[in-house]
């Protein structure tokens, strides 16, 4: 992975963090097993975070952590899929709501 590809893979994880962040993303989430699930979601995102610098670093000595690297990249990618299949139920169900006829109010 290319020093790009590094900052990439950093920018591409705070904005996983910012998706799983966002109001309309918690609104959404009204389930409290699905809400459990979204806070270990962050926990994890936050402690891969933390090791992603020292191990961007160590990539171009150790093949185990450029495979590590890879390999976290495509659970990323794979992650960002189900968000935005959140984020599009979401919305769905927000212009359906918006949609459905309001009662006449005197």
């Amino acid at each position: 992975m290319s020093v790009v590809g590094e900052a990439a893979l950093t920018a591409f994880f705070d904005g996983l963090f910012g998706k799983l962040s966002s109001s309309d993303f918690l609104d959404f989430v009204t389930d409290k097993q699905v809400f459990e699930e979204i806070n270990k979601w962050e926990k994890m995102l936050r402690d891969i975070r933390a090791v992603l610098d020292d191990a961007e670093g160590k990539q171009m000595k150790d093949q185990y952590v450029k495979n590590w690297l890879a390999d976290l990249q495509d659970l990323a990618y794979d992650v960002d899929d189900i968000l935005d299949e959140f984020a599009t139920e979401a919305l769905g169900r927000k212009l359906t709501s918006l949609e459905e006829p309001q009662g006449i109010k005197n």
